[in-house]
Formats: C-alpha cells, sequence, structure tokens
C-alpha cells in the first residue's frame, strides 16, 4: 500500500513496506522534486500534516513509534509511542498549538498536545472545541461513534 498527504506547497510519501518516508515539493505546475527523507525502524502505516501551516509532518508505523519531522529544521524526532504498532495518526487543530491523535493495535488511542505557545504565566487553559470520533474495530460493523454537538 502506498500513502500519500499533501499541502499546499509539499507532499509526503511512504510505501508501508518501506521503512522511509519521503518528502517532495510541489511546483506550481503539479511537478514534484525530492527534498528530504527520514526512517523508521518499521514498515510506516500513517501520514497526517500540522494544519493550516503545515510545516511539520507526523508519522507512525509498525517500530510503534510516532514521529514528527519539522520542516523548517529538517530534523526529526519521537514525539510518543504506543506498545504495538501503530495504524492512524491525525491531527487536529487547538487555538494555540495543536493535538496528535494516534491509534494503535494495542487497542489503545493516544492524544498528545503538541507545542503550546502561550503569550504569559499559564494560570489555566481551557481547552474546548467541537469534534467528532470514529473508531473502526476488527469485527464487522463494530464502531464507536462519538459527537460533542
Amino acid at each position: 500500500m502506498y500513502l500519500s498527504q499533501a499541502t499546499n506547497r509539499a507532499k509526503a510519501s511512504a510505501d508501508t513496506l518501506c521503512t522511509q518516508v519521503r518528502i517532495y515539493e510541489v511546483g506550481p505546475s503539479g511537478q514534484t522534486q525530492g527534498k528530504t527523507m527520514y526512517p523508521h525502524e518499521g514498515p510506516v502505516l500513517d501520514l497526517c500534516w500540522n494544519g493550516r501551516d503545515g510545516t511539520k509532518l507526523f508519522s507512525v508505523g509498525a517500530d510503534k513509534a510516532a514521529r514528527m519531522f519539522d520542516m523548517s529544521t529538517g530534523q526529526s524526532t519521537q514525539v510518543g509511542a504506543h506498545e504495538a504498532p501503530i495504524k492512524c495518526a491525525r491531527w487536529i487543530d487547538a487555538p494555540t498549538g495543536g493535538i496528535l491523535a494516534t491509534g494503535s493495535w494495542d487497542k489503545t488511542v493516544k492524544a498528545r498536545l503538541l507545542p503550546l505557545r502561550v503569550p504569559k504565566r499559564l494560570l489555566a487553559y481551557i481547552l474546548n472545541f467541537r469534534f467528532a470520533t470514529v473508531l473502526g474495530f476488527e469485527e464487522p460493523q463494530s464502531c464507536i461513534h462519538s459527537s460533542d454537538a
């Protein structure tokens, strides 16, 4: 299986049999030029960009690691882990940062607050936004749907 995620100026791809994530620059007419790549220690299973600016790429895989690639520094760092391969990753924008949610074959979903920047000393923080979650499981037609309306 081939994975691909794109922003308006960059595209990332990974073959699920491969342990490398490749990042390409996308030109005005759609042509691509390879820019960089970074490794996982096992096959890559999912990719997602951070929200509006697309400056960070998240990848997860069979190595049980969630990695973040920073486009401005060219550095890859591990930002999370599970006890079994991580199957999916999704980015949720928040007012001062964001949340990386990962789902694993260890039957857990983990959410991580990633860089939250505040202008002054923090006394309280309330994160309140609307979202819907659908979790699909191995058994046919088995899912949990949660919506905060």
